[in-house]
């Protein structure tokens, strides 16, 4: 059996969606509280209106719906130190501090303020306090995508540079001024033309056209029944031009590629001449005219598009020829035929060794890279067409516009997180102040229905001790900090 003291040590456990409707059923706060609250909250008003604001900065913060009894009371008591001797001759205080004091004591009679806690703790448990953590939360989602977005904006803009950046290079630009630039690095085209020349008309590339020369016309010589003149009648080799009247034969050393290396003109279209090398069983004539003697103002035909694709023609089927018989040499299953015929064969036909045909396939190879290349073709094009010049520059310029917009758009994520994080330092103080208020009300019904039965412990239980224990999350105070 049960004692006294152990009765009066039991806990008394109160749901707190139910502490209003507990309270009246047990005859702790009068049935009509609902009317007096309604006129305590009247006269709250009234006198709010007339509260003298500049006594203390608390009073700044407060908002006449929003005051309770704890603010009532938190009013009248820093109006009872600010303003102590406003007190009539019966020892009452008089003014604003007895308006308040007036108010306090209407709370408190019939424990009017419990049911008006109970009412801010269902509101705040069940709907202020998720709202505003749906609310952090939210702000904490949209703070993460912009993390997101800012890092896919940075790493576009990175790209973006890098691209223009790789363009550039390619055309030998700064990317300051990209029309300027461009125009200049044109001018370098003479020396370009100029290399070019000198790779062609190297002994490398002269002993492979000398190569392929006497191999074609030791291929098509009859050597058992022609006579001199039938041999120069069928001398038409690669290097030769056929025409009406046979030509004398053409030494190496006086070939001559007909290019001219001279600044190249935009507004000076001279007629093409057709290249002195036909590497097509064709004879060869040189040009008469010797590179040094050439006017000056004269415009390069290497800017011509035909010339340089017969240029090419020929440098391509030099090549070919070339790496086959790179290939014949070192073949193993035909190298005793070949010793054969090469034993055979004239003796400017044996000294090339497969070692010297790879540094001539080497040098035609690095004169086709110099002539197809990509700068050295739009090099061309910016001097043979203006509308390419405006397309290169607008691509250009597009790639350098693409990063520059990216990163205004890297501000605008900036600022629309300032505002996020501005929205999320608002929202958490007022979930903190609801979170503490639902607190201090829960301990302040609790003891004061303590005192009431006796002192037995008395606990308000449900979900708000669990919202409660939760209180802000780490995340969300470390976007705070």
């Amino acid at each position: 059996m049960q004692t006294a003291e152990n009765i009066r040590n039991l806990p008394i456990d109160i749901t707190f969606s139910r502490l209003g409707e507990w309270l009246v059923d047990r005859k702790r706060i009068p049935s009509d509280w609902r009317k007096r609250l309604a006129a305590i909250r009247s006269k709250i008003s009234k006198e709010f209106s007339a509260l003298p604001k500049d006594i203390d900065p608390y009073f700044q913060t407060l908002d006449s719906e929003g005051i309770g009894y704890l603010e009532a009371k938190m009013i009248y008591d820093i109006l009872l130190k600010s303003t102590p001797e406003s007190r009539d001759i019966f020892g009452r205080l008089s003014g604003a501090a007895g308006s308040w004091e007036a108010i306090v004591h209407s709370f408190e009679k019939d424990h009017l303020y419990l049911v008006e806690a109970a009412e801010i703790i269902i509101q705040n448990v069940n709907y202020e306090i998720p709202y505003q953590k749906k609310q952090v939360q939210k702000i904490q989602q949209q703070l993460a995508e912009l993390e997101r977005k800012e890092a896919d904006i940075k790493r576009s803009a990175a790209l973006s540079a890098a691209k223009y950046a790789e363009a550039c290079q390619e055309l030998g630009l700064q990317g300051k001024n990209v029309r300027l630039e461009l125009l200049e690095t044109a001018n370098s085209l003479p020396s370009t033309f100029g290399r070019i020349l000198e790779v062609i008309d190297g002994d490398s590339v002269s002993r492979g056209i000398e190569y392929y020369s006497n191999f074609v016309r030791d291929a098509h010589t009859e050597k058992d029944n022609s006579s001199p003149n039938e041999a120069a009648d069928s001398n038409k080799t690669p290097l030769h031009k056929t025409e009406d009247n046979p030509p004398p034969e053409i030494y190496v050393s006086d070939i001559s590629w007909d290019i001219s290396v001279e600044t190249p003109q935009v507004d000076v279209i001279d007629d093409v001449s057709l290249p002195n090398i036909q590497l097509e069983n064709q004879a060869y004539a040189p040009d008469s005219l010797p590179l040094t003697q050439r006017n000056r103002e004269e415009r390069s035909q290497l800017l011509e598009t035909e010339y340089r694709n017969k240029i090419l023609d020929d440098l391509y089927e030099m090549k070919a020829f070339l790496n086959l018989r790179l290939v014949e040499l070192r073949n193993e299953d035909t190298l005793s035929l070949q010793n054969q015929v090469q034993a055979v064969a004239p003796l400017v036909l044996q000294q090339y060794t497969p070692d010297a045909i790879q540094t001539m396939i080497s040098d035609v190879s690095f004169a086709i890279s110099l002539l197809t290349n990509r700068k050295t073709r739009d090099l061309i094009m910016i001097l043979n067409s203006k509308r390419f010049l405006d397309r290169l520059v607008n691509t250009l310029e597009e790639k350098k516009h693409h990063e520059v917009k990216l990163k205004e758009g890297l501000k605008d994520v900036a600022a629309k997180r300032m505002e996020l994080q501005n929205s999320l330092s608002s929202s958490w103080p007022k979930q903190e102040a609801a979170l503490a208020k639902t607190r201090e009300l829960k301990k302040l019904c609790e003891s004061t229905l303590s005192s009431v039965f006796d002192g037995r412990p008395v606990n308000i239980v449900g979900e708000i001790n669990a919202l409660l224990s939760s209180g802000v999350s780490a995340q969300t105070l470390e976007m705070l900090a």
